[in-house]
């Protein structure tokens, strides 16, 4: 794999959104030798940050689990409505916030109209 040498050990997964013309993801885990550590900041999201965007059934059931795991919670679950490529409008449920390692998660869920 590419930045690693004869012997070293990986992780690959691939993961497809539940929308399969929405995408996939791979992910990497360096096994051995392991990834070196790197600062967490849970407070900065800016140029060179990675943001993992998702949609699920319950942001409010996401968003109880996060507090009693002690998550840092960037914005707590609220509505936000956006015009679609189809011109029409979209109402959703968001919540974010940044994981133990410092990444970034934005996952909605779709709404009711107000």
């Amino acid at each position: 794999f590419p930045g690693t040498r004869k012997g070293d050990l990986c992780r690959l997964v691939i993961a497809e959104a539940r929308d399969p013309l929405i995408g996939k993801i791979g992910l990497i885990q360096y096994l051995s030798p392991p990834a070196p550590e790197v600062a967490v900041d849970l407070s900065f999201l800016g140029v060179g940050r990675l943001v993992f965007v998702g949609e699920i059934d319950d942001v409010a059931a996401l968003h109880r689990k996060l507090l009693a795991a002690g998550a840092v919670i960037a914005t707590p679950p609220h509505r936000f409505d956006v015009i679609g490529a189809d011109d029409q409008p979209k109402f959703m449920q968001r919540l974010c916030f940044f994981d133990p390692d410092g990444n970034f998660f934005e996952f909605s869920e779709p709404a009711q109209p107000a």
